[in-house]
């Protein structure tokens, strides 16, 4: 051993048996390699002698905490700090006590840490409370301790946080005499969970431990205590800080604590469970290390006979000497168990007779309960727990016949970089397309997912809006080629994570990360992982790829002709790119059928990418769809359209953009119960889109269910009262009920100075029209006029004006020009009322015939 490792395993031993230390002469003899172990052990000595000297328990230690003036003692129940009022004292430690307080202004009862600054050892002791609170602050889950709030005032800082009462497992460890393997299990499952929020959230526990974690009264399982804790990339994450039998081999030879060493940690509470004893027997941390230099393990069933052997096999690989050997997370851990309580049936376990010489190895660092009065009805240790009940981990509790419905929220944007959101919400795009083709799940749309974005979310609201069991959440903060996505499951019934992760990669590595999100939601809800339809490409496509799908959600002329380019430069880098193509295919559709594009012009590039798209990849759905599009609306091939949908949905039964586009297939084709079917699909797949909801007021109003056709519109525009397209839907069917001054009146909502599309400007025109405002009318005509000699105006818009009028054969010429266009909206000439006064005229009969529409 070198002379500074035994310096160190001296000093350490004499913290224990409580020595004095000459540490002038212990500084003078320590290398630079050991001079920060020898300050942290010197703050450690002082805790130690700090924690021998606290006086017992009892009214007195309140003296520290009302002024000396006021002879008050707990039983008075009258002892304010800040707006709490101190019932009684619960438990004391190192640095301070724990009450059980009332919060004033909630009306609830709370369990209260109070450090007295001029006690503790240096600045960091003072501030350990406000650090414990920063970081529980940054958890949320039901199997970690709730923080309510900190405080400093004068020289004492307070932490206050839920009070529950039950017993430490420490307590119930000393209490009984044996323990079932089943109920280590459970025990286990519940703190992987609450391990792997610790993790998720980039900390580390640090002191995982029995006296750490509590067992409620109702039976739920807390981890509590996070005043060693630190963040995963603080620096100081290398301290030598915790209980020396559960540190991990490698925080004992001074490296920096990691995932794995938490790990460690809990493995080794899971032995101790399970056996009564530890893994090394040893009296010193100077034993603790030459044990585990030399592998001196016990093994499980070497220390109890009876226990499982595939319970013994998980808990030995969570405590295996090396980190690499050990289990890389806690959710790895957890499915493994998870398995074993689905696999073995456990009887009880005997532990044998205490292992007394391993209990002078816990710290005095911590907090220590304190016992009761006499007469108390109170549990000892009632501190700190949670209070919703919680599933193992794997098992998400999803009701016999229940079908997991899911909703991603865009992931939160930390990246300092600015228009960056298209990474963001391309990533959560992404994820969403992923999830959406497993079998047995459904996954909500992108476009109601993303009503929540840069919103505060109430999960219990989101679920009710979206009607869904779970929602995935998260964060990407994106660092020059560095990526950090923080994503995790979350069951809304009670708002428990079933799963939580933490990525730092490299940001070529976001397909692997992808690919790793959607496998561990299909392995936390019991599914079958199907084939994705993202195939591997370079960063570079993928990223203009992203930028791509963030304008095409858009849906504006501006945002679909930039989506175009994203998508071009996309199979620029990787030529073979099928999703980019079927995104260049999908984009030119909506600008030829809202009249940003002449249709010919579109139709010629929609035609060329669909092509290249299946012939890449003749199983990529969205490909399908843009080809059923294609055949419908631009090519009026209606009997070949209907396979291509088919096919489209069947690869992908969730994507309800294309359920929309074959409801109006069906309204075109006369079919409009059906229609108005697929329509409440899409709306149950994305009940917040706009579109979609504004599509099923069209079936309607094409249906010629007028008044169902308002009441749709105008719930539709609740959600957004300046969506123009629900707003003329219900124009036109106030328009066809007679009710024609309220249908100006919604068409005249944006006022004089706006500038709508020619398309909205042909339905004011419209309306005008069937209002006796012929004058008004003839403007929007001859507006319309002017504006085609600058953009493009499909004849269409005028078609619909001179309709409205009265005036036949201008209507009819300009349908004529349109069919010769290819306009997609004379696909609805068969069902559209506002040509119902031209169906007597031979000429209209013949405008059909020749575009060969039924």
């Amino acid at each position: 051993m070198a002379p500074s490792d035994r310096l160190i395993d001296d000093l350490a031993d004499a913290i224990l048996d409580g020595s004095p230390i000459d540490w002038e002469a212990a500084e003078s003899r320590s290398d630079a390699t050991a001079q920060r172990l020898v300050g942290q052990l010197k703050v450690l000595a002082a805790v130690a002698d700090l924690h021998r000297s606290s006086r017992p328990p009892g009214p007195s230690t309140l003296d520290w905490i009302a002024p000396p003036r006021v002879e008050a003692t707990v039983a008075d129940a009258s002892v304010m700090w800040s707006h709490l009022r101190l019932v009684e004292r619960i438990g004391h430690g190192a640095f301070g006590e724990v009450y059980r307080a009332w919060d004033t202004r909630l009306d609830r009862e709370v369990a209260l840490k109070l450090l007295s600054a001029d006690r503790a050892p240096g600045n960091r002791a003072a501030s350990s409370i406000i650090h414990e609170g920063r970081l529980l602050a940054k958890v949320r889950h039901p199997n970690v301790v709730i923080i309510y709030g900190a405080e400093q005032i004068g020289g004492q800082i307070g932490l206050w946080m839920e009070f529950v009462r039950g017993h430490t497992l420490g307590q119930i460890l000393e209490q009984r005499k044996d323990v079932s393997a089943s109920e280590v299990v459970d025990i286990a499952l519940e703190l992987c969970r609450a391990i792997s929020a610790v993790h998720g959230a980039g900390l580390l526990h640090r002191d995982i431990k029995a006296h750490n974690v509590m067992r409620a009264e109702d039976g739920r399982i807390v981890l509590m205590d996070f005043g060693t804790g630190r963040e995963l990339d603080d620096d100081a994450s290398s301290d030598l800080t915790g209980t020396p039998l559960y540190l991990a081999p490698e925080v004992l030879q001074g490296q920096p604590a990691t995932v794995r060493s938490d790990i460690y940690s809990l493995g080794v509470l899971l032995y101790h469970l399970v056996t009564g004893s530890y893994p090394v027997r040893a009296r010193t941390v100077r034993e603790i290390r030459r044990a585990q230099e030399v592998g001196e393990r016990i093994a499980i069933q070497t220390a109890r006979s009876d226990v499982p052997a595939k319970l013994a096999r998980v808990i030995e690989r969570a405590i295996e000497a090396g980190p690499e050997r050990r289990y890389e997370s806690a959710d790895a851990l957890g499915a493994d168990l998870a398995a074993l309580k689905g696999q073995t049936r456990f009887g009880p376990l005997a532990y044998a007779a205490g292992v007394a010489a391993a209990s002078i190895l816990v710290a005095g660092v911590g907090w220590e309960v304190a016992g009761r009065q006499a007469g108390s009805s109170r549990t000892p240790g009632a501190l700190l727990a949670g209070v919703v009940g919680v599933n193992p981990v794997g098992a998400a509790r999803v009701r016999p016949g229940e079908r997991p419905i899911i909703a991603v929220l865009p992931l939160n944007n930390l990246s300092a970089e600015p228009g960056s959101d298209y990474f963001t919400d391309g990533l959560t795009d992404e994820i969403i397309r992923n999830l959406a083709v497993i079998k047995g799940m459904e996954v909500r749309s992108r476009t109601s997912s993303f009503a929540f974005k840069n919103k505060p979310r109430n999960l219990r609201d989101v679920g009710a809006q979206l009607g869904v069991n779970f929602v995935v959440e998260g964060s990407i903060m994106r660092a020059g080629s560095r990526l950090r996505i923080n994503a995790q499951l979350v069951q809304v019934a009670g708002d428990v994570t079933l799963w939580t992760e933490r990525f730092d990669r490299d940001i070529k590595d976001v397909f692997a990360i992808q690919d790793e999100i959607s496998r561990a939601i299909v392995s936390k809800l019991r599914l079958t992982l199907t084939r994705g339809q993202r195939r591997n490409t370079s960063f570079e496509a993928y990223e203009a790829y992203l930028r791509g799908r963030y304008f095409w959600n858009q849906r504006s002329g501006e945002g679909l002709r930039k989506a175009i380019e994203h998508f071009q430069t996309a199979v620029r880098h990787d030529p073979g790119y099928a999703a980019a193509y079927a995104g260049i295919a999908q984009s030119y559709g909506p600008l030829a059928y809202f009249g940003h594009m002449p249709p010919q012009e579109a139709l010629a590039g929609m035609r060329e990418a669909v092509t290249r798209a299946l012939t890449i990849d003749d199983d990529l759905a969205e490909a399908h769809a843009a080809r059923a599009l294609l055949l419908a609306m631009h090519e009026w091939r209606l009997a070949d359209a209907e396979p291509a949908f088919h096919r489209a949905l069947t690869l992908d039964p969730a994507d309800a953009t294309a359920h929309g586009w074959y409801a109006q297939y069906l309204s075109a084709t006369g079919r409009h119960d059906e229609a108005l079917t697929e329509s409440r699909r899409a709306i149950e797949l994305d009940p917040l889109s706009l579109s979609i909801n504004t599509g099923f007021g069209n079936r309607l109003y094409w249906s010629r269910r007028f008044d169902e056709a308002i009441a749709h519109c105008r719930k539709t525009l609740e959600l957004d009262p300046a969506y123009s397209g629900a707003r003329s839907c219900l124009a036109l069917g106030y328009s066809q009920r007679g009710a024609h001054e309220q249908a100006v009146r919604e068409l005249e909502r944006d006022g004089p100075g706006s500038a709508p599309t020619p398309s909205a400007l042909a339905d004011l025109g419209y309306v005008y029209a069937r209002a006796g405002r012929s004058q008004d009318a003839h403007k929007v005509i001859t507006e319309l006029t002017n504006r085609s000699s600058r953009e493009y105006v499909s004849p269409y818009a005028l078609a619909l004006v001179h309709a409205g009028l009265g005036e036949r054969g201008r209507a009819l010429e300009w349908l004529e020009r349109a069919g010769e266009e290819r306009s997609p909206r004379l696909v609805f000439l068969s069902v559209e009322p506002s040509f119902d006064g031209l169906r007597a005229d031979p000429r209209f009969a013949a405008v059909r015939q020749k575009l060969g529409l039924p």
